[in-house]
């Protein structure tokens, strides 16, 4: 319980301090009927890249290429690489843990 009160802290915090961390406005822990934290995070309109992906392959049956177009994957890959970098360089480092598409949030 302190454990995931702590990461919300940090998530405030890091979201302010790196423009490729998600923003997290609040955080409360509810006690009721088992405990739970409640975030209140950056709203991403473009979901994330699990659901981009899954997309992505419904309009490969009509097409011949795979995978996503380069330059949207190398933009997506510089932002998450910027992001960890920068939670690495802190002292002392913040380690993700779970680092997959469908916690990769996308936004224009």
């Amino acid at each position: 319980r302190k454990q995931a009160e702590d990461e919300a802290r940090l998530l405030m915090r890091l979201g302010r301090q790196q423009e490729n961390i998600l923003f997290c406005y609040d955080c409360h822990l509810l006690a009721e009927p088992e405990p739970t934290l409640e975030l209140l995070l950056e709203y991403s309109a473009l979901g994330d890249l699990n659901h981009r992906l899954s997309r992505q392959e419904d309009y490969q049956e009509l097409q011949t290429e795979l995978g996503l177009p380069q330059v949207e994957a190398v933009a997506y890959a510089t932002d998450l690489a910027a992001g960890l970098a920068h939670i690495h360089l802190l002292q002392p480092a913040v380690i993700h843990r779970d680092v997959k598409p469908a916690n990769l949030l996308l936004f224009p």
